[in-house]
């Protein structure tokens, strides 16, 4: 009776249900959540604001740039065209006795006739869209003794559409169409002869006492 006695506890011992540990459960747990996504960690969300934040910013200081440098482009080619424009209307002087033009129209011829090129200046459809010209401003009324100031300039025949007075030193259209002026003004007060030439000035005698 021993013998079976020894041979039941065995079979009691084996047939118990195996102990389960909450270790394994609990480590599976924590590695595969599944209602926690990794994005909604607070370390994360700081990134991702980083980041939206940081490309903002980039965007702003690029699209910043980009309008500066356009406008600084604008600025250079506008100096150019109101420099181009005064220069082409005192060609255009020149060739037609100082009178001014009457339209856009003799414009456009004038510039077709002679080919006229300037920086800033590549056709006349440019001229026109960027440059308003006074046609009516009368080229003999203009008061040539005085000095030209830009700051309050005796006339304003050229100017810019966009109503800005971009130009380099020196350059200004009224103040190149002054300086013709002026220069034509000077010429016209000389002396001449029938051919044009100037007259040679013949000492004048003077007495000698004895």
């Amino acid at each position: 009776m021993g013998g079976l006695g020894a041979v039941s506890s065995e079979v009691k011992l084996f047939s118990s249900p195996p102990v389960t540990s909450n270790i394994a459960p609990s480590l599976c747990s924590r590695r595969m959540p599944t209602n926690n996504p990794i994005v909604r960690e607070p370390r994360f969300r700081f990134s991702l604001k980083t980041m939206f934040l940081a490309f903002t910013v980039l965007t702003v200081i690029v699209g910043g740039a980009f309008i500066f440098l356009r406008q600084v482009e604008q600025a250079v080619m506008n100096a150019y065209r109101v420099w181009g424009t005064g220069d082409m209307l005192v060609e255009y002087m020149k060739q037609n006795n100082d009178e001014w033009p009457t339209g856009w129209n003799d414009v456009k011829e004038f510039m077709a006739e002679n080919s006229f090129q300037h920086a800033g200046m590549s056709s006349f459809e440019e001229v026109r869209s960027n440059i308003e010209i006074d046609f009516s401003f009368d080229p003999a009324s203009v008061d040539t003794s005085i000095d030209f100031d830009e700051s309050q300039p005796a006339f304003r025949a050229v100017w810019l559409r966009n109503g800005k007075t971009t130009h380099y030193e020196g350059t200004g259209p009224n103040e190149i169409i002054f300086r013709y002026l002026r220069n034509r003004a000077s010429d016209s007060r000389l002396p001449s002869t029938q051919d044009g030439s100037e007259p040679s000035i013949e000492p004048t005698p003077t007495a000698q006492s004895n």
